[in-house]
């Protein structure tokens, strides 16, 4: 069987396996070394726009909240400021931001009202039609619709 060395090796290596993390790794090759280096800087760069964007957003929906539409505008233009600039570098995907301000522009137009609860449908309360009232029209309307799709395939088998 395994011997005890071996079986601490296998739960050693298992270990090291589940966790691998990037930094821990160190780089050996220059373009390695320098993509660490650009990952920090970026890394950094990335948690303070997202704290603006987070600053910014709070401010905003605490105007909201608070129903003070004299400022709602001007919170809004900086929250619309700053998610763009965010997207032009690099930080939100430009669609992220999109939806971000849409989403907002939602909440305050909505703003003052009350939310309203959703009916949720169960399959007992789903009404389908009755049958008879479907048989009386439909086989009229279903025998032109075939006779027409007959002819279009008798026509087509001539030509």
């Amino acid at each position: 069987m395994y011997t005890l060395q071996w079986l601490y090796y296998i739960v050693y290596t298992l270990y090291r396996r589940k966790n691998q993390f990037r930094e821990d790794r160190v780089a050996q090759h220059k373009a390695a070394k320098k993509s660490v280096r650009k990952d920090a800087q970026s890394r950094v760069r990335n948690r303070s726009w997202k704290s603006r964007i987070k600053t910014a957003r709070n401010k905003l929906e605490e105007a909201i909240e608070g129903n003070k539409a004299d400022t709602l505008d001007a919170l809004f233009r900086e929250y619309e400021s700053v998610i763009d600039k965010a997207a032009s570098k690099g930080v939100l995907h430009k669609k992220t931001a999109s939806r971000k301000k849409t989403r907002m522009v939602q909440r305050m137009k909505h703003a003052g009202e009350t939310p309203q609860p959703v009916k949720k449908t169960t399959k007992s309360s789903q009404k389908k039609p009755a049958k008879a009232a479907l048989s009386d029209t439909a086989p009229e309307e279903m025998n032109a619709a075939s006779e027409e799709k007959e002819e279009e395939k008798s026509s087509e088998q001539t030509s």
